[in-house]
């Protein structure tokens, strides 16, 4: 094989080595997110694993490197080979994740040991091997570099084919192939590149046929529509007679042909609209989902807004759930649109989840102030769609909310749609004044802090309460699975 005998060989190697890490790191966070959601503990994990891999990698290759001798170049790229075969197996058992997680789940694990888990599977083995690789493709380029240092040109090529192939992966393979097809090829690459470095056994090509064939885990429903993107993983799903808009497989919308019923959240939404006379007033909703609630509204004689950051979800409700053509949508960040919007508005909803996971960067003290700058008047709503905690530790965020918003100048009130709170949205109407909200069901006794840009404390504190919510939704949907 005379390319290995030269070093373009082995800076092609870095930077193909390079984009399969970023790619596998990036993968492992939308596969983790799917059932434990993408809070800061999650990506705290998922990096801590990768870096951990990462550095035991380094360390190991440097002792094999010092074992062989220095101009041994076909001992090392036997290594190298190696260290591409094992990964080209290991990805491919990424297909028994889906089982692993739903496991864990079963077992009622707690968050962190539970992400932990997940991510060991997912990440550890894979970013030690790219650990491995790194070394040994600097050490196997420098017996061929009499003339130059080669350390930092290889890891140039290597960070450059990071940032190239996860575009290409995020952009493209991620929402048109899937993650776990992408994850495949990725392991058929890593084969090939085991394969032209050094000769392969027969045997070893068999087995990596027979896993690349068995089938993945995946959703026995009728998908109607299903795209893995940069934001989350979207379906659409028909069930019976029931339609869903489904989220890192959490029910964002649904709607039931055979009665026409549908969340209870927008039920409650609705009925307040019809008792308080809400036709010809400006409605903003942030977070689209299927277009239920905005549907609603139009039905009201209400004029709506909508803003919705992901494409996906707007073709979904258009196509899927008859989303009104009289509904304004526009594709934008609620965030950015909070700070741009001139306009004003006689009812403002917020139904920002993103799976379970409600952004908690736009429930802050300072956006409050700016959305009180967007009502028309002092008789004018704000309406966050929320979780059904508000009690115990798991209601502390609740609590947090609450307040953050009374220290921004609006009194509230609360409706649940449930009497169990894990079965329950919590429907918070906000107004600077008083006497415009509906009468309170329940009462919350709000914390003493606050959320606030600089110190947003729900980011941590929503984790365990999404998870528990998230866990109630995956065994309602579990009949899906085969």
């Amino acid at each position: 094989m005379k390319w290995i005998n030269k070093l373009q060989f082995f800076y092609f190697l870095s930077f193909v080595e390079g984009g399969m890490m970023l790619i596998t790191e990036l993968a492992s966070t939308r596969k983790i997110a799917v059932f434990f959601g993408s809070s800061l503990y999650v990506w705290l994990i998922v990096l801590s694993v990768t870096l951990i891999g990462l550095a035991l990698g380094y360390y190991v290759s440097n002792g094999i490197v010092k074992k062989m001798q220095d101009n041994s170049l076909h001992d090392k790229t036997k290594w190298i080979a190696l260290s591409f075969l094992v990964l080209s197996f290991w990805l491919l058992l990424w297909k028994w994740n889906t089982q692993l997680s739903l496991f864990i789940i079963s077992m009622n694990i707690d968050l962190i040991p539970a992400v932990l888990i997940d991510a060991l599977f997912l990440i550890l083995i894979p970013m030690f091997i790219y650990g491995l690789l790194t070394t040994l493709i600097i050490a196997t380029a420098q017996i061929l570099s009499t003339k130059e240092m080669v350390y930092g040109k290889v890891l140039a090529y290597s960070t450059f084919g990071s940032v190239l192939l996860a575009v290409v992966a995020v952009l493209w393979a991620f929402p048109f192939i899937g993650v776990q097809w992408t994850m495949s090829i990725i392991a058929l690459l890593s084969f090939c590149l085991a394969l032209i470095t050094y000769k392969i056994n027969l045997f070893y090509s068999i087995i990596l046929l027979i896993l690349f064939i068995v089938p993945e885990k995946t959703i026995r429903a009728n998908v109607l529509y299903k795209n893995d993107g940069s934001f989350s993983s979207v379906m659409v799903i028909d069930d019976a007679s029931v339609r869903y808009l489904v989220v890192n497989y959490i029910i964002q919308t649904f709607v039931d042909t055979s009665n026409h019923k549908t969340l209870p959240y927008a039920e409650v939404i609705d009925s307040i609209a019809q008792v308080q006379k809400w036709k010809n007033k400006d409605v903003l909703i942030l977070g689209l989902g299927g277009g239920i609630l905005a549907n609603k509204m139009i039905e009201q004689q209400c004029n709506v807004t909508g803003v919705e950051i992901d494409s996906r979800i707007i073709i979904c409700a258009k196509k899927f759930f008859h989303l009104s053509n009289k509904v304004k949508m526009f594709c934008e960040d609620a965030q950015w649109w909070i700070q741009k919007d001139t306009n004003k508005y006689d009812v403002i909803i917020m139904d920002v989840f993103n799976g379970e996971e409600p952004p908690s960067y736009l429930l802050t003290y300072e956006n409050f102030l700016q959305l009180k700058n967007l009502l028309k008047d002092q008789n004018s709503l704000l309406i966050i769609n929320w979780y059904g905690y508000y009690t115990s530790y798991l209601g502390k965020s609740t609590r947090i909310l609450i307040n953050t918003l009374y220290q921004a100048g609006f009194y509230t009130s609360f409706i649940p749609t449930n009497k169990v709170e894990s079965h329950s949205n919590l429907v918070i109407f906000a107004s600077t004044n008083q006497i415009v909200l509906p009468t309170n069901t329940i009462t919350i006794k709000p914390e003493n802090e606050i959320n606030t840009q600089d110190k947003n404390v729900l980011s941590l504190l929503n984790a365990n309460a999404n998870y528990q919510w998230r866990k109630g939704y995956l065994k309602f949907i579990e009949y899906w699975w085969r």
